[in-house]
């Protein structure tokens, strides 16, 4: 799950246009391009370590959020998101994107129902004691029973469809500006060696 950074040919094509810089242009737009997208995958971490994205995870987003980095495709594309290989991609990309989890067969998804259980990673991660209680024709819950009172903590569901959250473009979007003040950065600090020659 990534959104790709480039520079346009035309760009490129007006920058190598100063005769000096011709041969200098793809590293020099690289090393921009590299320093916004570190940017971006910087403020969109802590965007979602601040819950300031539609993405909400029971963790503040610090799973995500330690997973967003930025890396290089070529000279002339980064990108910001979570990489191929890193365990939270496939659930990075289902917040952005949408679409349906269904549980592994013999087991469920616990879905939370209170702001106690949301704290939790998962139902195991509990400090009282719950007890499945199956309800006909509805599915189960995991629930805390103290004498005849029941409190609901987790419902458990065969599979969940989640609504897009576009918590990555949304981020990215929002990190535009500091991606921007990056690029020029580091397009300030280099230009001027590169006029020269060195």
């Amino acid at each position: 799950m990534k959104v790709l950074l480039t520079i346009s040919d035309e760009s490129r094509a007006a920058l190598a246009a100063h005769g000096v810089l011709a041969g200098k242009i793809p590293g020099l737009l690289a090393a921009c391009l590299e320093s916004a997208a570190a940017a971006g995958a910087d403020n969109v971490g802590m965007l979602l370590q601040t819950n300031q994205l539609a993405l909400k995870t029971r963790s503040g987003g610090m799973g995500i959020a330690g997973a967003v980095s930025a890396w290089m495709i070529d000279d002339a594309t980064a990108a910001v998101g979570v990489s191929e290989g890193v365990p939270a991609h496939a659930y990075a990309g289902i917040q952005e994107t949408g679409g349906t989890i269904t549980a592994k067969p013999g087991k469920a998804l616990a879905v939370p129902l209170n702001d106690r259980a949301r704290a939790l990673t998962s139902p195991r991660d509990a400090t009282v004691e719950l007890t499945m209680i199956k309800r006909p024709g509805k599915p189960p819950l995991l629930a805390r029973v103290f004498g005849d009172s029941v409190e609901p903590w987790f419902v458990l569901l065969k599979s969940v469809t989640l609504k897009a959250t576009h918590w990555l473009s949304d981020g990215v979007s929002r990190s535009m500006p500091l991606m921007v003040a990056a690029f020029q950065h580091t397009l300030d600090e280099a230009l001027p060696d590169a006029m020269e020659g060195r």
